[in-house]
């Protein structure tokens, strides 16, 4: 493994406003990954712009870790979304460095607008 490499998963469709990613590290040894979301219009051309990023997944143990992105953040989810997955090592003589893990299935949900005015007033009396 190189110091440090870095894959593109493949362009996913848009489902919704929001997305929870999953991802479920099996085994590692002295690797760091770090996962950005990437968007693009349908039509465009090119690598596409992160969603934001202050919003990363980040992680060196075995774990579970979770990250939602939205169209609320920095540049919002447009058409099309896809990972990158980049893996950092410290390379050292005689260490194996590697990184075991899978991406869950992502949750997609849409943004709720919601005016507590509008809710009925429970004791009958005009508001």
């Amino acid at each position: 493994m190189l110091p440090t490499m870095s894959v593109y998963s493949p362009w996913i469709d848009k489902q919704a406003d929001n997305i929870r990613a999953t991802v479920d590290v099996l085994a590692v040894i002295q690797t760091k990954l770090v996962i950005q979301l990437f968007t693009k219009s349908e039509h465009a051309a090119g690598s596409g712009i992160e969603v934001d990023s202050t919003r990363t997944i980040t992680t060196s143990t075995v774990e579970r870790r979770l990250q939602e992105w939205g169209s609320a953040t920095d540049n919002g989810l447009r058409g099309l979304i896809r990972f990158q997955f980049t893996a950092s090592v410290t390379l050292s003589s005689g260490v194996s460095n590697y990184i075991m893990f899978r991406m869950l299935k992502s949750v997609w949900f849409d943004t709720v607008g919601f005016d507590p005015g509008t809710l009925p007033n429970p004791s009958g009396e005009p508001t």
